[in-house]
């Protein structure tokens, strides 16, 4: 079965799926799945209409809407599947930046929301801990972004490096 993803709803189909802005086809990776439909219809995230289990934005610069969801695979192995129009909405799989504790492992209290370009402050920006190496302070994003967040707690931020043509996941906030 392949699992689709169609406006703000997660649904599994063995008819493929249709982005909403764009009308292309985004296929899953192999043996990864979005949230599950309990996850995603936690009380905290009644304020967003894609419910935090995904987000849509213009990642890459290229003027068209690119999707990104949380994903879990068979191991329960957390990651952020972003889908890029320039790259023929192949699947991109991102795997967080940090150590996800044993109660979030099916995606509890993490979400996905749109940040606009800016400069953002990494967490050794704020001085919240000591820059590890080629760790950088602030990093300038020029397209949207995608915050990675557990719940009233920290944040990474998803960016598309347009240098390296790749995306890349920063510490934002502890």
């Amino acid at each position: 079965m392949v699992g689709c993803l169609v406006a703000t709803l997660l649904v599994s189909t063995a008819f493929g799926c249709a982005h909403a802005e764009s009308k292309q086809k985004l296929s899953w990776p192999a043996g990864w799945t979005p949230l599950s439909k309990a996850v995603c219809a936690e009380d905290w995230r009644s304020d967003d209409v894609l419910r935090y289990c995904t987000a849509q934005g213009d990642f890459d610069g290229d003027g068209v809407v690119d999707t990104a969801a949380i994903a879990l695979n068979e191991k329960k192995t957390l990651g952020i599947v972003v889908w890029l129009s320039s790259i023929g909405n192949k699947a991109v799989w991102v795997a967080p930046n940090r150590d996800l504790p044993d109660y979030v492992k099916y995606g509890e209290s993490l979400g996905i929301k749109i940040l606009s370009p800016g400069n953002y402050l990494t967490v050794c920006g704020k001085h919240y801990r000591e820059c590890q190496k080629d760790e950088p302070e602030s990093v300038t994003i020029n397209t949207r972004s995608i915050l990675f967040f557990k719940e009233g707690a920290w944040g990474d931020i998803v960016y598309y490096d347009r240098n390296a043509k790749k995306l890349r996941m920063i510490n934002h906030s502890d």
